[in-house]
């Protein structure tokens, strides 16, 4: 992302803001239960885990997209697959 110089009425932040909700998406339990075939149950039991990358908003636990692969890449080789 490039830094932002001198702004013209907003236009280049409005199309850094539109760049940076593009790259930032969270994943609620619902989402990990669908991507994952976990069950609800199962899906808490990972995200209370002290290396999960939970993101509390609220009274809802989400993920970062992209934490949540790195999770579990690294819980991939952890078991060796």
């Amino acid at each position: 992302m490039q830094p932002i110089t001198k702004l013209k009425k907003g236009e280049k932040r409005l199309k850094n803001l539109e760049d940076v909700k593009k790259e930032i998406v969270l994943l609620t339990v619902s989402d990990l239960e669908e991507i994952t075939g976990y069950s609800t149950s199962t899906v808490m039991k990972m995200m209370s885990q002290p290396d999960f990358p939970v993101i509390k908003i609220g009274k809802e636990n989400q993920v970062l997209l992209e934490s949540f692969k790195q999770y579990m890449s690294v819980r991939r080789d952890l078991r060796g697959g």
